[in-house]
């Protein structure tokens, strides 16, 4: 089990280190934009299942951390989706490498 990113709950959002590993390369894909990228991909990129990463992006979707912009061809089928890092998600990026401090 990952563990929980304590930096991200002073933001009111319970992340752990997978879903931040995902959230971190969504935002270097995306450049200001979309991130377009398979679920497949993204799990190679952070050396994980593709089951993994579609819990872990649903998730980070239901905390406002991310959007997703859903891709088809004309005929109808399906091509990589468009992930988008919302202001909260990259509010959670900057708290979580941010130097802890010792209390």
């Amino acid at each position: 089990m990952a563990k929980r990113v304590r930096a991200a709950e002073a933001l009111g959002v319970r992340i752990n280190t997978t879903q931040l590993k995902i959230l971190r390369e969504m935002s270097l894909l995306a450049a200001g934009g979309a991130a377009r990228v398979s679920k497949g991909a993204l799990a190679t990129a952070i050396g994980t299942c593709r089951a993994t990463v579609s819990t872990s992006a649903r998730s980070l979707v239901a905390q406002g951390l991310v959007t997703i912009e859903y891709r088809y061809l004309a005929n109808g089928g399906q091509l990589e989706n468009g992930y988008v890092v919302t202001e909260l998600g990259e509010r959670v990026l900057k708290a979580a490498e941010a130097p802890s401090v010792a209390s």
